[in-house]
């Protein structure tokens, strides 16, 4: 009668482990992603705000004020917006769910325009920073 053989403990033993490692690594691939995914939410959150904030300055150039000039935004804004109808800089300004907003007017080498530079300070030291010009 022929011998029927099995497999032996330290094989199933070799090939759990084998599973559980590559198990391992793909839970931690998972994790990375849906952390990757948060940080790429927050950042494309902050881009809309960004522009949004850049396109508000560009449509009203004639409020924009002498160049240059800094206005630091955040629960301890250093600068209130001024108020009434022709406030600058404008709103979301100095912060909003979140994103502090830092807005930078430089002077430059283009006659008759303005440099205007938002940064948005989010989190624990994450910024992004968008520029354009405006007319004087």
């Amino acid at each position: 009668m022929p011998r029927v053989r099995g497999f032996t403990l330290s094989e199933v033993l070799l090939s759990i482990g084998l599973l559980s490692v590559a198990l391992l690594a793909v839970i931690g691939l998972f994790t990375a992603v849906i952390r990757y995914q948060a940080q790429s939410q927050e950042r494309d959150a902050a881009n809309s705000r960004v522009r949004g904030l850049l396109e508000r300055i560009a449509a009203e150039p004639r409020v924009v004020p002498p160049a240059p000039r800094t206005w630091i935004g955040g629960e301890m804004a250093s600068t209130p917006v001024e108020e009434g109808p022709v406030a600058f800089p404008p709103r979301p300004y100095p912060y909003e769910a979140g994103f502090a907003f830092d807005v930078f007017l430089e002077d430059t080498t283009r006659p008759g325009m303005k440099l205007v530079r938002v940064v948005a300070r989010w989190g624990h030291g994450k910024t992004l920073s968008l520029q354009t010009f405006v007319r004087e």
